[in-house]
């Protein structure tokens, strides 16, 4: 039997259930001057890919403060929440036992690969936080939960956690430049070479997922020495790790080789719009403040409001209005502050906090 067969047939009991975001304030001076320090170094001359480092990835929309907001409201059941960041802290927070910050030097074993801005190397260490749940979910700051989801939603029925796929299948020679579609091309050349060719790989739905840390674990080990050159990425690469694609194909993918039975595997589920709808917040292509009124009027369980104004327009675009309607849509569907929030930082907006909307 080996190493997977035998972390499959655990008996799995329902642990607390913690939830970690990243989160960065891409404004603040200090960082803006370590960002074009280490950018300087790290690049020497050669080429960046064309979206590492554009602003979407580094701003901050208040995203985090509605995102508290929404697990308060509909998910008040996870245990201690954790926010890694690189030492900045929210200035609207007010920090508990059941909300603590976790820097970067506090997970990444080498400190020679920081400082970082690059998610993926990031999210290869997030589940070595201390004290951390073996169940835990992770969330970007920049998803929301719309409706009341108990914690059994993430659990299948033998209590091992789903595997949540997008629709889309990843593509293994892309035409496009999208660093992300060739980090995913990248991914599926790297699970063809270990499962299969014959094989179709999704990417994982970008929404809440529930880990387990111990089959994290595990499924960073196969893939031991890419995990490693992702740590050492201080800007995004094509060749980076996806964490979620990387979780979900791996451990389906164990699942099969293991030939275990239909009930013994994890359950695997795609979410479509009706369940995670994704709004790309900026693109002049795409109809995104309809897909605003439309989570307003037909809410989907979870959303995301994906910062997505298109790399060669990032630094011409006026992003005024854009913020605008993007905060006003998040004051409407989360009027009321969570317990998070230090009181000066919601008294102003007392009046329009008066009413929860409708749906």
């Amino acid at each position: 039997m080996n190493e997977f067969a035998v972390y499959a047939s655990r008996t799995f009991d329902r642990e607390p259930v913690d939830l970690v975001y990243t989160w960065v304030d891409g404004s603040e001076k200090r960082f803006l001057k370590l960002l074009r320090e280490t950018r300087a170094a790290y690049y020497r001359g050669r080429r960046a890919e064309p979206d590492a480092i554009i602003p979407n990835r580094f701003r901050d929309l208040d995203n985090l403060r509605y995102s508290l907001r929404s697990v308060e409201q509909n998910m008040p059941w996870v245990r201690t929440i954790y926010i890694v960041t690189n030492g900045q802290i929210p200035r609207w927070l007010r920090r508990s036992e059941r909300v603590r910050i976790v820097t970067h030097k506090e997970i990444f074993p080498d400190h020679k690969h920081l400082p970082t801005f690059n998610a993926c190397a990031i999210e290869m260490h997030i589940h070595k936080i201390r004290d951390l749940s073996r169940y835990f979910l992770y969330m970007n700051d920049d998803i929301f939960v719309a409706k009341f989801t108990p914690p059994g939603y993430f659990f299948g029925k033998n209590g091992l956690p789903k595997l949540f796929f997008s629709p889309w299948g990843i593509d293994p020679a892309p035409k496009s430049d999208s660093l992300w579609l060739h980090q995913g091309a990248n991914l599926a050349r790297l699970l063809s070479s270990r499962f299969g060719s014959n094989k179709a790989w999704h990417f994982a739905a970008h929404g809440p997922m529930l880990f387990d840390k111990f089959a994290l674990t595990l499924v960073q080990s196969l893939w031991k020495e890419q995990a490693a050159e992702t740590s050492s990425h201080q800007f995004r690469e094509a060749s980076d790790l996806l964490l979620h694609p990387l979780y979900t194909n791996t451990l389906a993918a164990l699942d099969a080789e293991a030939n275990k039975p239909q009930t013994g595997r994890h359950e695997i589920e795609t979410l479509h719009e009706s369940e995670l709808r994704v709004v790309s917040v900026g693109d002049p292509a795409l109809p995104w403040r309809q897909d605003l009124d439309k989570q307003l009027s037909s809410p989907a369980r979870f959303f995301c409001l994906n910062d997505n104004v298109p790399a060669e327009l990032a630094n011409d675009i006026d992003f005024t209005e854009i913020e605008k309607t993007h905060r006003e849509f998040l004051q409407s569907a989360f009027p009321l502050p969570s317990e998070y929030e230090r009181r000066r930082f919601w008294e102003s907006i007392r009046v329009l906090s008066r009413t929860r909307p409708s749906w």
